[in-house]
């Protein structure tokens, strides 16, 4: 009993301070795949290339967007699909940034008159966004409902970078039938858990019935790959019926991993810190209960809230990892 004793204490610790650190605390889903704007951000280098004319086996760094032309050799070969787009489009370039820490060439992306645009506005306000972070989030937000796969797919790797207090923030309305059509997509597999993430912030009902009809075949299914998600979108889209509706889904699951149980832990701890006020009580009740009735979960919330309790303020990169990418 005592180590449940000590963790409904640290529960109790928490509830009383968390107006101290409730806005500095940032949670959210991230892939394990760095975004290729933070790829950009971390750069000290980054061109666009070419074939080499005279060797169209190589790359020829044409134009900086950072740094300069005549850095390390870019140690990649054209392949013969890339170096035929390059040739019949003279304008096409393809992306690439050196980071000196690592020493590395990241091919990022190849781009062409559609894609265009979008590299033209990140290049614009790289320096900007690294100030001024929910600005970033806010232009990805406007494409997360865009018309082609790819600037979807582009839009929610950035929205998966954000804080989960930024991603709620952000004044867009998800498309319930594009993101629902999306999980279900090979070639989007590896932004399942952001999908989910989005459908908890719609309006849709649609949505809230996706998420109720999913959330307990996942739970024992790929439990560790997707629970935070649907843990979080269902309270955050329900409220108290979402929490509900978890709390029976945890009670009927015989087998949840340790991970789980962290997800879990981690998804009612963000909804404590930035959920509407009615709905704290309930969460907080809710801990309790899952700490007094599951040993499994009183490690989960002491490894969960103790970074928290150490320090007031929790650098908004610590983050809910809801990695549904594939191993």
């Amino acid at each position: 009993m005592k180590p449940v004793q000590g963790a409904c204490a640290l529960i109790s610790l928490f509830l009383i301070l968390i107006p101290t650190f409730a806005m500095s605390c940032g949670f959210h889903s991230v892939t394990s795949r760095k975004s290729i704007v933070s790829t950009l951000m971390e750069s000290e280098m980054i061109v666009l290339a070419i074939a080499d004319p005279e060797d169209p086996f190589r790359y020829l760094p044409v134009e900086a967007i950072r740094g300069t032309v005549h850095g390390p050799h870019v140690p990649f070969l054209v392949d013969s699909s890339t170096r035929k787009k390059l040739t019949l489009n003279v304008r096409d370039r393809v992306l690439f940034a050196f980071e000196e820490a690592s020493g590395q060439w990241t091919k990022l992306s190849y781009i062409d008159d559609k894609r265009a645009p979008i590299f033209q506005e990140i290049f614009d306000n790289l320096d900007q966004w690294q100030i001024r972070g929910q600005d970033r989030f806010v232009y990805f937000g406007s494409l997360a409902n865009h018309r082609d796969l790819w600037v979807r797919n582009l839009a929610l790797t950035e929205l998966d970078q954000a804080p989960y207090v930024v991603l709620r923030s952000i004044d867009f309305q998800p498309d319930t039938k594009k993101l629902i059509s999306d999980i279900k997509n090979p070639k989007a597999f590896r932004l399942e858990a952001i999908r989910v993430m989005l459908l908890g912030l719609s309006e849709d009902e649609k949505a809230r019935r996706y998420l109720h009809e999913n959330l307990e075949r996942n739970l024992g299914w790929r439990q560790d790959k997707l629970i935070g998600a649907y843990a979080t979108a269902i309270i955050e889209s329900d409220g108290a019926r979402g929490l509900d509706a978890l709390k029976k889904a945890i009670s009927r699951s015989t087998q949840l991993s340790a991970q789980s149980r962290e997800a879990i832990a981690l998804s009612l701890t963000t909804h404590h810190l930035y959920g509407p006020r009615e709905l704290r009580a309930a969460i907080g009740e809710n801990i309790r209960s899952l700490i007094r009735s599951d040993a499994g979960f009183d490690a989960a919330f002491s490894q969960t809230l103790k970074p928290i309790l150490a320090k007031s303020r929790v650098s908004a990169r610590r983050g809910v990892k809801f990695d549904s990418g594939r191993p």
